[in-house]
């Protein structure tokens, strides 16, 4: 799937003061990745004196990279350069010139964007003097642009009356053949179905101008980005951003400098009448935001944010923020670079895209020049930025082709006139470190508490009955102070931990700047020794890692709440009854009973034998302390002349507890020897 690109490059001082969309029928992939040596210096594409700003994009399923601009002199058509896999030059030799012969003189159409669709067909948007867009298309890999008439449709004639000429650029695909594209040009927001070849027709339909209307965030810097609704009915979430360019403070801003989104979700027929609704709050002290879109993770906002972009202060950073397509949202503030130290008030041309899987890259100016960042797990967790070697900090466009990789295309003059040039970046070739991710060591430590009860460490004791017991993972490494990822806990009932032994799971979890979430909490589990393992998911700085295993590991012991011993002695009035507390504090209630056999007398002639339950003690006790411990009953006064008589009894002990509202209840029979006490000395 192809990797939409943003940019929030100012190409005319026009003031921006409408947007309309349009989604435009282009009638118009297996991953292979863009990784020619001969792109890893600058390339120029053109000659001297034809560069103007460009667009790229790439094809992951045909490893081909498209590069367009206005050509120069002026009024002549757009350059497109096709760049097959491993080329270090435009196919064929030079850019083709695609033209339009119902536009000539002042109205030759300039470009306003360069889009792969989703099945790697490739469009090229222009905006024919101030009436509309043209387009051409190619089939994958380029060919159809250097065929009789260049892939140029509808007979050169508009496909729409809306463009992108204030904001080239922002096209999206929604479908196979259809694109949604963000018009500043006219007032309110609309949308028209357009089929390239002009074999259906659209009306644009400009819509109520909530654009102008004083809520957050409806002026300057648009974007655009599409996915599909996870709900499966086929529609697209559609999602444009912008600065908030009126007077309107939104709740819980300082002031009016801040960022916002509007959303839409609709099939791609029902866009031709969609309207976006007033935009919503993205940011605070905030401006810039341009949107992703295209990879696994879905869609995602980059933007500046801080106190000196609303000038009460200094601070500024870059910052990504996530997109739950589920609520139509997006999340907090997640940092990128801070650049307070970087540039006195802003940043500049701010772009960001993603690549085909998990990777989200974002590119801007400041006064070390053109940086990059990139975030190999959907923009959860970021690197350090690094400079790269583009030369112009105003202009460039990227695509990326994946891994930490992307294609930077730019105009410069170096000296005889401007040109075009390209080069393919690896973020972790940039890194000042070693390329690879740091070593990461993974270690845990569990914990419980209930009531009156903790316990904590690499080994612990819980009484059965308990629950709650959570584990806590631990990362180390010499990058760990940034690490994101998630690190998945579990619990085996084996010292091996086999995959069959497995109790509990919890995870992944979520790891924020080293610090990983805590595990689940475990419920009840029998008597027995269980296990922690925990892995760890790593992220583009830090490795992935496992943690021990089995008696070296975390060990977590389940044991009745107390233990009692098989054997208690007497002394005719008190009872000493050794019990062991696993977990204190323990608070128990002890009976220690026997059935004897007494003689009755019955209607006062005759006896007989009866058998009876003889209580001999009982008592509630609580120790404080973990260990074996005597605690001492009183006897009955009927059960100490029974024990005097008998000597070595064999009675039963009942032992009642409770752990987290679980009671429980033992019976066992035990010895019980009567010790005469000896006599004092007179």
């Amino acid at each position: 799937m192809l990797a939409s690109q943003a940019t929030n490059k100012l190409v005319s001082p026009w003031r921006r003061r409408g947007r309309a969309w349009v989604a435009i029928t282009a009638a118009l992939g297996a991953m292979l990745v863009f990784a020619s040596s001969a792109l890893a210096g600058p390339v120029a594409l053109d000659a001297p004196g034809n560069g103007n700003p460009p667009l790229t994009a790439y094809d992951p399923g045909t490893a081909t990279a498209y590069v367009a601009w206005s050509a120069q002199p002026a009024n002549t058509g757009i350059d497109v350069c096709v760049l097959p896999p491993g080329a270090a030059a435009c196919d064929g030799g030079s850019p083709v010139l695609l033209t339009d012969p119902e536009f000539t003189g002042d109205n030759v159409p300039v470009l306003t964007g360069l889009r792969v669709m989703p099945n790697g067909e490739v469009v090229v948007l222009g905006e024919a003097g101030d009436t509309g867009t043209v387009t051409w298309a190619s089939a994958p890999g380029g060919g159809g642009f250097f065929a009789a008439g260049n892939g140029l449709q509808n007979s050169g004639h508009t496909i729409s009356a809306l463009n992108s000429f204030y904001e080239p650029d922002d096209v999206v695909p929604v479908s196979n053949t259809d694109l949604a594209t963000l018009d500043i040009e006219h007032n309110g927001f609309g949308v028209a179905a357009y089929n390239v070849s002009g074999s259906s027709s659209g009306t644009s339909a400009d819509a109520s101008a909530n654009f102008d209307s004083p809520d957050c965030c409806t002026e300057d810097a648009p974007q655009i980005a599409a996915q599909a609704d996870p709900d499966g009915s086929g529609r697209q979430i559609v999602v444009t951003a912008g600065d908030n360019d009126t007077n309107y403070v939104p709740p819980g801003c300082p002031n009016s400098i801040a960022t916002g989104f509007g959303v839409r979700v609709a099939s791609t027929a029902n866009l031709n009448s969609a309207t976006v609704p007033t935009y919503q709050l993205l940011a605070c002290s905030a401006e810039s935001p341009v949107l992703t879109g295209g990879g696994t993770s879905g869609i995602g906002a980059v933007d500046q944010e801080g106190s000196s972009i609303d000038g009460t202060g200094s601070g500024i950073e870059i910052d990504f923020h996530a997109f739950n397509p589920t609520t139509d949202t997006f999340g907090g503030s997640i940092p990128i670079s801070d650049e307070s130290a970087e540039t006195l008030a802003f940043v500049g041309d701010i772009d960001a895209a993603d690549d085909s899987g998990n990777g989200v890259y974002a590119l801007w100016g400041d006064d070390r020049g053109e940086v990059l960042d990139y975030s190999a797990d959907g923009g959860q967790s970021w690197g350090p930025p690094v400079v790269t070697p583009a030369a112009d900090d105003d202009d460039d466009n990227m695509a990326p082709v994946g891994g930490g990789s992307t294609l930077i295309a730019w105009d410069a003059n170096a000296g005889s006139g401007t040109q075009v040039f390209l080069q393919e970046v690896n973020y972790q070739s940039l890194l000042p470190g070693p390329p690879q991710p740091a070593a990461t060591s993974v270690s845990s430590t569990q914990s419980w508490s209930s009531g009156g009860w903790h316990m904590s460490g690499a080994s612990i004791a819980i009484p059965t009955g308990a629950v709650g017991e959570t584990d806590q993972a631990i990362l180390s490494g010499a990058n760990v102070g940034s690490a994101g990822g998630g690190v998945t806990y579990t619990l085996y009932s084996s010292s091996t931990c086999s995959a069959s032994s497995q109790v509990f799971s919890s995870g992944p979890d979520p790891v924020t700047n080293g610090t990983a979430a805590p595990s689940g909490a475990v419920g009840e589990l029998p008597q027995g020794t269980y296990y922690w393992q925990i892995s760890y998911t790593g992220d583009s700085l830090n490795s992935s890692g496992t943690g021990a295993c089995g008696p070296g590991g975390e060990v977590l012991t389940v044991e009745p709440l107390l233990e009692t011993l098989q054997q208690a002695s007497t002394n005719g009035s008190t009872l000493a009854l050794p019990v062991h507390c696993t977990t204190p504090p323990c608070t128990f209630t002890v009976s220690i009973t026997i059935k004897v056999n007494v003689e009755v007398t019955i209607a006062s002639k005759h006896r007989r034998r009866k058998a009876i339950t003889l209580t001999l003690a009982k008592g509630r006790f609580t120790l404080t302390k973990a260990g074996t411990h005597t605690v001492t009953i009183k006897l009955t006064p009927r059960a100490s002349a029974y024990v005097k008589a008998h000597h070595t009894l064999h009675p039963t002990l009942t032992i009642a507890d409770s752990v987290d509202g679980h009671g429980e209840q033992t019976s066992r029979t035990i010895t019980l020897k009567y010790v005469k006490p000896k006599p004092r000395r007179r």
